[in-house]
């Protein structure tokens, strides 16, 4: 009877230590699980980071880009004004050109527009 008692106590033994080998193995098996998916998830953060500073990138050369156009936009209108008034200045109408500009921008006659500059001009010379 105690030999009996003895062998059940053995293949207890044996049992248990079976059951902790497969605790183990299967505690084993769920950390190599959590770390592929740990690395996994390191990976996905690593690409999502370097699509994140290329998408800054090319904001910053889009915004450096509308910048330049505006600029020479910006530049191009100036020197078309420019162009504009030096035109205006090399081409000075004549004194009658003037006289009937003033008096259809007034609604008046050509000779109260003459007079008028004629009163004018005869303060600016006297001004001077």
């Amino acid at each position: 009877e105690a030999l009996e008692s003895l062998r059940e106590t053995l293949d207890l033994a044996k049992f248990n230590e079976a059951d902790q080998a497969r605790i183990k193995a299967e505690q084993d098996a769920a950390a190599a699980q959590l770390a592929a998916e740990r690395a996994e998830m390191e990976r996905q953060l690593a690409e999502a980071q370097e699509q994140a500073r290329i998408a800054a990138e090319k904001a910053e050369a889009d915004r450096v880009e509308r910048a330049r156009i505006q600029a020479a936009a910006e530049a191009a209108k100036q020197a078309e004004e420019l162009a504009e008034r030096l035109k205006r200045e090399a081409n000075t109408p004549q004194a009658g050109e003037i006289v009937t500009l003033i008096a259809d921008h007034y609604r008046i006659s050509n000779g109260a527009a003459l007079d008028w500059l004629r009163g004018m001009f005869g303060d600016v010379r006297q001004a001077a």
